[in-house]
């Protein structure tokens, strides 16, 4: 498939299993003491006439991140490589701002700000990869869910807080390592 692991959206997708089949899988990984709290879920609206979706992660029932559709996303990358290139959005060429794209996904990402295929993409590389290559990729949301996996033991909880940089993942970190009765010390800024 043409997932990349790491890097920003892969914009032709291949469809390889069944979102519910995909999350079962996933939620199937999670520690006991958070199995049946925190759940992924994505949906299409099928009336729409791209059929776009979402996709949002709860715990206990509380969204705590939300992906919007491929349109609005790529809406946001545009309007922030525009400010990083220092032009106005839609007045110029696209050319004038899509040296910036990359920029503009990565600021993105460290605001949480993703797209529903995001997290079809993380999830199916997350069970495709090692318990090491996903506490130490470059991908935020499958470390984000490597957190709540069981393959990751206190000890290892405990010796990841000291390299969390993004807050989803510091959350759910924190919302397991409670789960497990850790006691966690809030990260010096």
């Amino acid at each position: 498939p043409r997932v990349n692991q790491d890097h920003g959206p892969s914009y032709e997708r291949v469809t390889v299993m069944q979102w519910s089949k995909l999350r079962s899988q996933v939620e199937d990984l999670f520690a006991d003491s958070v199995k049946g709290r925190v759940r992924l879920h994505s949906t299409r609206y099928r009336k729409m006439h791209d059929q776009q979706g979402r996709a949002w992660i709860t715990i206990d029932g509380e969204e705590i991140v939300n992906m919007t559709n491929l349109f609005k996303w790529l809406y946001q990358r545009d309007r922030r490589a525009a400010e990083l290139a220092g032009v106005e959005p839609g007045g110029q060429t696209w050319e004038d701002y899509a040296s910036k794209w990359c920029d503009a996904e990565q600021e993105l990402r460290q605001e949480s700000v993703f797209w529903q295929g995001d997290l079809g993409d993380a999830m199916f590389s997350y069970l495709q990869s090692s318990i090491d290559h996903i506490v130490s990729s470059d991908n935020i949301l499958i470390r984000a869910i490597g957190m709540l996996d069981r393959r990751v033991g206190k000890r290892r909880l405990a010796i990841l807080s000291e390299t969390i940089d993004h807050p989803l993942v510091a959350l759910l970190h924190t919302f397991r390592c409670d789960a497990e009765g850790m006691q966690t010390f809030p990260r010096e800024p």
